[in-house]
């Protein structure tokens, strides 16, 4: 998987390449709403990772699959830094991956993929995270009025009483 083919090339529709065609690759003719490109010179991705990532931009269930079972054994274990419970920690993977699946044609492969990928999920914990504190903190103003109006009425009452 380690080896490097910087003659990789495929063919991609239009309408999915965006900013990752401008950044990685070459176009080499276009055909029939299709473009065909090469890898730029000096890409330092593997073949697979390419063919997958080029698989994703195209919404190729099986190259989603495969990017996902490679890593999600990584992503996973940065969710759990990040959140005790395991159910919260699968809500926000699966969260990331929706996240890298839609954003893959704007890699723009300046930086290792799997670190983009990380940076994603690091940002969909923490807004989880963000979530989470703000709901808690509703529920203590919540709660905290209506403890203020129980004891505001517990002593009218008191007040009022004809003992």
């Amino acid at each position: 998987m380690e080896d490097i083919f910087p003659d990789f090339n495929c063919w991609v529709q239009i309408n999915k390449i965006a900013q990752i065609a401008r950044n990685n690759f070459e176009i080499l003719h276009q055909k029939q709403g299709n473009l065909h490109l090469k890898w730029k010179a000096g890409c330092k991705m593997s073949y697979d990772l390419q063919y997958i990532i080029v698989g994703c931009i195209n919404g190729d269930a099986t190259a989603q699959r495969e990017l996902y079972d490679a890593y999600k054994g990584v992503l996973f274990a940065i969710c759990r830094r990040y959140l005790k419970r395991i159910e919260d920690a699968e809500d926000v993977l699966a969260e990331s991956f929706v996240k890298i699946f839609t954003k893959i044609n704007a890699y723009s492969a300046e930086g290792s993929f799997e670190g983009w990928m990380k940076k994603i999920t690091v940002n969909e914990a923490l807004m989880f995270l963000r979530k989470i504190e703000s709901n808690s903190l509703n529920w203590m103003r919540t709660k905290i009025s209506h403890l203020k109006y129980q004891i505001m009425m517990t002593s009218w009452k008191k007040r009022t009483s004809w003992n």
